[in-house]
């Protein structure tokens, strides 16, 4: 948790809040909060390392390519760098 805070590139951290090895108060929810650079999602479901569908299809990386999808076109290079 510590070094959250100085993340400086668009990072997107899940964790299912049914997680059976990882209680809430584990989950940086402050430091995501104040933070332009760390996105916490906390989905209902989906365990340690689940988020399977059916079809062989994991929720957890349709859900990461769709982040960097949302969020190349917003942070360039440049832009990041200069924080």
């Amino acid at each position: 948790k510590p070094h959250l805070a100085q993340i400086r590139r668009p990072t997107l951290l899940v964790n299912a809040l049914n997680d059976p090895f990882l209680a809430e108060p584990c989950f940086p929810q402050e430091v995501a909060k104040e933070s332009e650079f760390l996105f916490l999602e906390m989905p209902e479901k989906g365990g340690h390392v689940g988020f399977a569908r059916r079809g062989g299809e994991y929720w957890s990386e349709r859900r990461a390519a769709e982040f960097l999808e949302d969020y190349a076109g917003r942070f360039t290079c440049e832009k990041v760098e200069q924080v």
